[in-house]
């Protein structure tokens, strides 16, 4: 996979975890700062993940290490919201 594309996506999952638990959180009518906040930064982080990638001219793209963090960073972030789900 393309280096820039598993950033991106990388980034895009990550704030789709974070922004639906704080959108569960907020929805469920447990209205907190911090599950304000979650929902703002993972909707940020979603659509800031879609601009680099298809609107900007010159998508960054950081360094190798960065990417495979980013990445490992995705999948926990997705296994912790798995197993909210489930228990």
């Amino acid at each position: 996979m393309r280096p820039a594309l598993r950033y991106h996506a990388s980034m895009a999952v990550t704030g789709s975890v974070l922004g639906l638990t704080g959108l569960s959180t907020l929805v469920s009518g447990n209205v907190t700062i911090p599950a304000a906040g979650l929902s703002i930064g993972g909707i940020g982080m979603v659509l800031s993940a879609i601009y680099e990638r298809y609107v900007s001219d010159d998508p960054a793209v950081p360094d190798g290490r960065v990417i495979h963090l980013m990445t490992l960073g995705a999948v926990l972030a997705l296994l912790g919201g798995v197993i909210s789900l489930v228990t």
